[in-house]
């Protein structure tokens, strides 16, 4: 007979082995997916995706199909730069891409016309405004104030 205090750390060992494998397995759950098109919104066949974690620097590569539709799965969380090329049209980089636990994000890649060794790079951010505080920056020089001083004088004199 096994004793029972065996049996119960057995049972809690085996339960928490379990719990711990699927939050390991859920990181690698999201994907980046979407259609290649040029600028008449026509989907292009065969473009080579290429997507890079710009955490770890690794990448992977495929050909869109003949929808213009890639699908890359099985993604950590991260952020990802997403790009595309095709002959005849210039590289489109698409950068900053954030990657959420099972999430599927869709990246829609949309081609310029021209030569392949010129880049088009795409960034969705804002850039950052300082809130913090109240500064302003730059100086008022007085004689920049004095010149629209008088300009304004001019003015609410005519």
């Amino acid at each position: 007979m096994i004793p029972r205090r065996v049996m119960l750390f057995s049972c809690v060992l085996l339960v928490l082995i379990v719990l711990n494998s699927s939050t390991a397995w859920a990181q690698f759950t999201s994907g980046i997916e979407g259609t290649v098109t040029d600028p008449t919104g026509a989907v292009v066949p065969g473009a080579t995706v290429t997507i890079k974690n710009e955490e770890t620097g690794t990448s992977q590569t495929a050909q869109t199909a003949d929808s213009g539709f890639f699908r890359f799965t099985t993604l950590p969380s991260s952020t990802f730069t997403v790009s595309a090329a095709a002959q005849g049209f210039k590289v489109t980089v698409q950068e900053h891409i954030q990657l959420q636990v099972a999430e599927t994000k869709t990246v829609n890649v949309h081609m310029v016309v021209g030569g392949t060794d010129s880049t088009v790079t795409v960034t969705e951010e804002v850039p950052q405004v300082e809130t913090s505080e109240a500064r302003v920056s730059g100086q008022v020089s007085e004689k920049k104030f004095t010149t629209f001083h008088s300009q304004a004088e001019i003015f609410t004199l005519s």
